[in-house]
């Protein structure tokens, strides 16, 4: 009898205490490239509209002047990054980052770091010209390192805890991000390619990916079948007494 009374208040304590359990998903990439806005002139600068997307094993984020054997251009270059949410709609999130690897390339050597702007906004999944200036929310920055000797790419992490909550609980299905720079040029490592672009992925790093965290709650028992749990245990001890 005292073994089974045990067992029912451990019960009941169990679920009167309803500690969270957490689930570690990783979501990869479903589409991503970058979208290039230039003018073959160094006296003219881009005019702010996508104008070229690029599918390859490589994600361009940069603004500024490069030069090539015949030509001198600007070019705003700006990285895009989707994602498909559907399949945790209602799901509580504990904790959710954007993460993926990266690092400055400068085709005039500069060593010196520089920041990507991270902005997110929804999205239909693919990868179009009119995300190049798609109205969108700022979450966060990260500082990419230059290594052009070795060309290691770092890892970096943006937190959208509840920006991605938002989304879950909107059943937005598509999650999408763009990185922006002022300098040039932040190379975030792809996570998909289009096969005709003649590039694989570098399988070096991992691309882009959501790291979510999810709040996975044991199922609460009705306000009556605690009573009951509570009257049961109750009788059996004021039996137990009588004996």
């Amino acid at each position: 009898m005292k073994t089974i009374i045990t067992g029912l208040i451990a019960f009941v304590f169990l679920f009167l205490t309803n500690v969270p359990a957490q689930a570690f998903v990783f979501v990869d990439v479903n589409k991503d490239g970058h979208i290039d806005d230039f003018t073959r002139s160094q006296s003219i600068p881009p005019d702010g509209i996508g104008d070229r997307i690029s599918d390859t094993n490589s994600l361009l984020a940069g603004r500024g002047e490069f030069f090539d054997e015949f030509n001198a251009f600007n070019v705003d270059s700006r990285a895009i990054m989707t994602f498909d949410l559907s399949g945790y709609f209602g799901q509580s999130l504990t904790s959710a980052y954007l993460t993926g690897y990266g690092t400055r390339v400068d085709n005039k050597g500069s060593l010196d770091p520089i920041t990507g702007q991270f902005y997110l906004y929804s999205g239909d999944g693919l990868v179009g010209l009119n995300d190049f200036n798609a109205t969108a929310d700022f979450v966060g920055t990260n500082s990419f390192q230059a290594d052009p000797q070795n060309f290691n790419l770092t890892p970096f992490q943006i937190d959208v805890t509840s920006q991605l909550q938002s989304f879950l609980d909107n059943s937005n299905p598509y999650a999408e991000f763009r990185v922006q720079s002022s300098s040039a040029t932040v190379f975030i490592n792809a996570g998909e390619t289009d096969p005709s672009s003649g590039f694989s992925t570098d399988s070096r790093w991992g691309g882009p990916k959501l790291a979510l965290a999810l709040n996975s709650n044991p199922v609460v028992p009705e306000p009556s079948t605690l009573l009951l749990l509570g009257g049961g245990l109750a009788a059996m001890r004021l039996r137990k007494r009588k004996k």
